[in-house]
Protein backbone atom coordinates (compact mmCIF):
# COMPACT_ATOMS: atom_id res chain seq x y z
CA UNK A 1 0.00 0.00 0.00
CA UNK A 2 1.17 3.38 -0.76
CA UNK A 3 1.42 5.58 1.80
CA UNK A 4 -0.06 8.99 2.88
CA UNK A 5 2.38 11.90 2.31
CA UNK A 6 3.03 14.94 4.07
CA UNK A 7 3.45 18.18 2.57
CA UNK A 8 6.66 20.31 2.82
CA UNK A 9 6.88 22.86 5.51
CA UNK A 10 4.99 25.81 5.26
CA UNK A 11 7.78 28.28 5.61
CA UNK A 12 7.48 32.49 5.21
CA UNK A 13 11.25 33.06 6.25
CA UNK A 14 13.71 31.29 7.70
CA UNK A 15 14.47 31.46 11.09
CA UNK A 16 18.03 31.80 10.78
CA UNK A 17 17.56 35.23 8.55
CA UNK A 18 17.27 37.07 12.34
CA UNK A 19 20.79 36.41 12.64
CA UNK A 20 21.52 39.19 10.29
CA UNK A 21 22.71 42.21 12.29
CA UNK A 22 19.68 44.90 12.42
CA UNK A 23 20.08 48.61 11.40
CA UNK A 24 21.48 50.73 13.61
CA UNK A 25 23.41 48.28 15.85
CA UNK A 26 26.98 49.02 16.52
CA UNK A 27 29.26 46.49 14.72
CA UNK A 28 31.81 44.39 16.26
CA UNK A 29 34.51 42.47 14.42
CA UNK A 30 32.32 39.45 15.43
CA UNK A 31 29.35 40.76 14.14
CA UNK A 32 30.67 41.60 11.10
CA UNK A 33 31.54 38.23 10.16
CA UNK A 34 28.46 36.69 11.72
CA UNK A 35 27.10 39.04 8.86
CA UNK A 36 29.08 37.95 6.17
CA UNK A 37 28.40 34.31 7.03
CA UNK A 38 24.59 35.17 6.75
CA UNK A 39 24.88 37.10 3.11
CA UNK A 40 26.80 34.04 1.88
CA UNK A 41 24.28 31.80 3.16
CA UNK A 42 21.19 33.31 2.28
CA UNK A 43 22.01 35.08 -1.09
CA UNK A 44 24.62 32.70 -2.66
CA UNK A 45 24.15 29.55 -0.73
CA UNK A 46 28.07 29.04 0.11
CA UNK A 47 27.43 27.43 3.23
CA UNK A 48 31.48 26.03 3.49
CA UNK A 49 32.16 29.48 3.26
CA UNK A 50 29.22 30.63 5.18
CA UNK A 51 30.69 28.28 8.07
CA UNK A 52 34.34 29.55 8.07
CA UNK A 53 32.75 33.14 8.38
CA UNK A 54 30.71 31.61 11.53
CA UNK A 55 33.43 30.14 12.83
CA UNK A 56 36.04 33.28 13.07
CA UNK A 57 33.08 35.06 13.95
CA UNK A 58 33.21 32.72 17.62
CA UNK A 59 37.23 32.85 17.67
CA UNK A 60 36.95 37.06 17.50
CA UNK A 61 33.76 36.71 20.78
CA UNK A 62 33.10 33.44 22.27
CA UNK A 63 30.42 34.62 24.28
CA UNK A 64 28.73 36.06 20.60
CA UNK A 65 26.10 33.13 20.60
CA UNK A 66 24.27 33.68 17.05
CA UNK A 67 27.52 33.37 15.54
CA UNK A 68 27.79 29.93 17.74
CA UNK A 69 23.95 29.14 16.32
CA UNK A 70 25.35 30.22 13.16
CA UNK A 71 28.27 27.60 12.84
CA UNK A 72 25.52 24.81 14.02
CA UNK A 73 23.37 25.55 10.81
CA UNK A 74 26.23 25.65 8.39
CA UNK A 75 27.26 22.47 9.66
CA UNK A 76 24.03 20.61 9.18
CA UNK A 77 23.62 22.32 5.80
CA UNK A 78 27.12 20.79 4.93
CA UNK A 79 25.67 17.54 6.06
CA UNK A 80 27.24 17.13 9.55
CA UNK A 81 23.82 17.19 11.21
CA UNK A 82 24.86 15.36 14.30
CA UNK A 83 27.50 17.63 14.73
CA UNK A 84 25.14 20.53 14.54
CA UNK A 85 22.68 19.10 17.11
CA UNK A 86 25.22 18.40 19.43
CA UNK A 87 26.72 22.47 19.30
CA UNK A 88 22.95 23.33 19.24
CA UNK A 89 22.69 21.25 23.10
CA UNK A 90 25.73 23.23 23.95
CA UNK A 91 23.89 26.47 23.16
CA UNK A 92 20.87 26.23 24.62
CA UNK A 93 22.65 24.72 27.95
CA UNK A 94 24.47 27.81 28.61
CA UNK A 95 21.85 30.18 26.95
CA UNK A 96 18.61 29.00 28.06
CA UNK A 97 15.50 30.38 26.22
CA UNK A 98 17.12 31.14 22.70
CA UNK A 99 14.17 30.95 20.25
CA UNK A 100 17.15 30.52 17.38
CA UNK A 101 18.68 27.80 18.93
CA UNK A 102 15.42 25.75 20.11
CA UNK A 103 13.89 25.64 16.54
CA UNK A 104 16.97 25.41 14.71
CA UNK A 105 17.94 21.88 16.58
CA UNK A 106 13.73 21.05 16.68
CA UNK A 107 14.10 21.54 12.77
CA UNK A 108 17.25 19.25 12.53
CA UNK A 109 16.00 16.59 14.66
CA UNK A 110 12.70 16.51 12.54
CA UNK A 111 14.70 16.20 9.62
CA UNK A 112 16.33 13.47 11.01
CA UNK A 113 13.32 11.83 12.34
CA UNK A 114 14.04 11.95 15.19
CA UNK A 115 10.76 13.33 16.31
CA UNK A 116 9.95 12.73 20.20
CA UNK A 117 13.32 14.86 21.11
CA UNK A 118 12.56 16.80 17.90
CA UNK A 119 8.70 17.75 19.68
CA UNK A 120 10.47 18.94 22.59
CA UNK A 121 12.05 21.93 21.05
CA UNK A 122 9.89 22.78 18.33
CA UNK A 123 7.11 23.10 21.90
CA UNK A 124 10.21 25.47 23.42
CA UNK A 125 10.63 27.61 20.46
CA UNK A 126 6.86 28.19 20.01
CA UNK A 127 6.20 28.68 23.38
CA UNK A 128 9.33 31.07 23.35
CA UNK A 129 7.69 32.99 19.99
CA UNK A 130 4.09 32.11 19.48
CA UNK A 131 3.93 34.60 16.87
CA UNK A 132 6.01 32.44 14.55
CA UNK A 133 4.61 30.36 11.47
CA UNK A 134 7.78 28.66 10.71
CA UNK A 135 7.71 27.30 14.54
CA UNK A 136 4.27 26.63 14.51
CA UNK A 137 4.04 24.59 11.66
CA UNK A 138 7.36 22.51 12.29
CA UNK A 139 5.72 21.73 15.98
CA UNK A 140 2.61 20.81 14.28
CA UNK A 141 4.20 18.51 11.93
CA UNK A 142 6.01 16.61 14.00
CA UNK A 143 3.18 16.50 16.56
CA UNK A 144 0.95 14.93 13.75
CA UNK A 145 4.58 12.50 13.27
CA UNK A 146 3.93 11.00 16.64
CA UNK A 147 0.26 11.48 16.75
CA UNK A 148 0.47 13.34 19.98
CA UNK A 149 -3.25 14.95 20.91
CA UNK A 150 -1.86 18.45 20.83
CA UNK A 151 -2.09 17.98 16.93
CA UNK A 152 -5.43 19.25 15.59
CA UNK A 153 -5.33 22.10 18.08
CA UNK A 154 -1.87 23.48 17.04
CA UNK A 155 -3.11 22.80 12.91
CA UNK A 156 -6.39 25.23 13.85
CA UNK A 157 -4.16 27.67 15.20
CA UNK A 158 -2.05 27.31 11.96
CA UNK A 159 -5.56 28.12 10.48
CA UNK A 160 -6.10 31.17 12.34
CA UNK A 161 -3.35 32.94 11.00
CA UNK A 162 -4.25 34.86 8.11
CA UNK A 163 -0.54 34.20 6.18
CA UNK A 164 -1.24 30.54 6.48
CA UNK A 165 -4.87 30.24 6.53
CA UNK A 166 -5.33 29.48 3.22
CA UNK A 167 -2.62 27.04 2.52
CA UNK A 168 -4.05 23.98 1.25
CA UNK A 169 -0.21 21.89 3.21
CA UNK A 170 -2.07 22.36 6.41
CA UNK A 171 -5.50 20.77 5.77
CA UNK A 172 -3.03 18.12 3.71
CA UNK A 173 -1.67 17.55 7.06
CA UNK A 174 -4.60 17.53 9.18
CA UNK A 175 -5.89 14.83 6.71
CA UNK A 176 -2.74 12.31 6.93
CA UNK A 177 -3.02 12.95 10.93
CA UNK A 178 -6.52 11.71 11.28
CA UNK A 179 -5.85 8.91 8.80
CA UNK A 180 -3.31 7.65 10.88
CA UNK A 181 -5.42 8.18 14.18
CA UNK A 182 -8.12 6.24 12.38
CA UNK A 183 -10.92 9.25 12.28
CA UNK A 184 -11.71 8.32 8.93
CA UNK A 185 -14.78 10.98 8.80
CA UNK A 186 -12.24 13.86 9.79
CA UNK A 187 -9.40 12.83 7.42
CA UNK A 188 -11.69 12.95 4.37
CA UNK A 189 -12.77 15.99 5.52
CA UNK A 190 -9.29 17.59 5.56
CA UNK A 191 -8.32 16.35 2.40
CA UNK A 192 -11.18 17.65 0.41
CA UNK A 193 -10.83 21.27 2.01
CA UNK A 194 -6.88 20.66 0.38
CA UNK A 195 -8.56 19.70 -2.59
CA UNK A 196 -10.77 22.41 -3.07
CA UNK A 197 -8.39 25.17 -2.30
CA UNK A 198 -5.59 23.67 -4.75
CA UNK A 199 -7.49 20.42 -7.13
CA UNK A 200 -3.90 20.46 -9.00
CA UNK A 201 -1.64 19.53 -6.45
CA UNK A 202 -0.49 16.34 -7.39
CA UNK A 203 0.49 15.41 -3.22
CA UNK A 204 -3.33 16.14 -2.66
CA UNK A 205 -4.60 13.95 -5.31
CA UNK A 206 -2.59 11.53 -4.50
CA UNK A 207 -3.47 10.51 -1.02
CA UNK A 208 -7.27 11.46 -1.85
CA UNK A 209 -6.70 8.67 -3.99
CA UNK A 210 -4.44 6.74 -1.79
CA UNK A 211 -7.32 6.94 1.25
CA UNK A 212 -10.16 6.53 -1.17
CA UNK A 213 -8.70 2.80 -2.10
CA UNK A 214 -6.78 1.84 1.07
CA UNK A 215 -9.00 3.50 3.63
CA UNK A 216 -12.12 3.54 2.45
CA UNK A 217 -12.39 0.76 -0.11
CA UNK A 218 -14.24 2.93 -3.05
CA UNK A 219 -12.51 2.00 -5.65
CA UNK A 220 -14.53 4.38 -8.32
CA UNK A 221 -13.43 7.20 -6.38
CA UNK A 222 -9.92 5.90 -6.33
CA UNK A 223 -9.74 5.23 -9.87
CA UNK A 224 -10.79 8.64 -11.02
CA UNK A 225 -8.05 10.20 -8.38
CA UNK A 226 -4.89 8.20 -9.38
CA UNK A 227 -6.33 8.94 -13.14
CA UNK A 228 -6.16 12.56 -12.37
CA UNK A 229 -2.75 12.17 -10.78
CA UNK A 230 -1.17 10.64 -14.27
CA UNK A 231 -2.40 13.11 -16.56
CA UNK A 232 -1.42 16.09 -13.95
CA UNK A 233 2.04 14.76 -13.80
CA UNK A 234 2.56 13.60 -17.38
CA UNK A 235 5.86 14.72 -18.13
CA UNK A 236 7.61 15.45 -14.90
CA UNK A 237 9.49 12.53 -13.96
CA UNK A 238 9.86 13.85 -10.03
CA UNK A 239 6.45 11.53 -9.87
CA UNK A 240 7.35 8.62 -12.36
CA UNK A 241 8.01 6.13 -9.71
CA UNK A 242 4.56 7.15 -8.09
CA UNK A 243 2.58 7.08 -11.80
CA UNK A 244 3.62 3.71 -12.55
CA UNK A 245 2.46 2.77 -9.00
CA UNK A 246 -0.79 4.40 -9.35
CA UNK A 247 -1.35 2.99 -13.13
CA UNK A 248 -0.64 -0.79 -11.55
CA UNK A 249 -3.11 0.11 -9.14
CA UNK A 250 -5.57 0.76 -11.78
CA UNK A 251 -5.58 -2.76 -13.27
CA UNK A 252 -6.13 -3.78 -10.33
CA UNK A 253 -9.56 -2.15 -9.35
CA UNK A 254 -10.89 -2.64 -12.86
Amino acid sequence: MSKLTFTGKILLISAFSLLLVGCGKQIKNSDALLKKSVDLALNNGKWEKALDYAKRATKLDTNNVDAQIMVAICMDKNGDSDEAAKQLRNVILSTPNNFLAEISLGKILYCSQKYEEAYEHLANAYNLNNNSIEALSLYAECSGNILAKTTQELYVKLLNMEQVSNKFEIYNNLGVYFANSQNYSMAFSSFMNAYRLSPKSPIIVANLGIFKDSYQSDSKQAKFFYRKFISITRGNSAFDEQSKFFSSRLKDLR
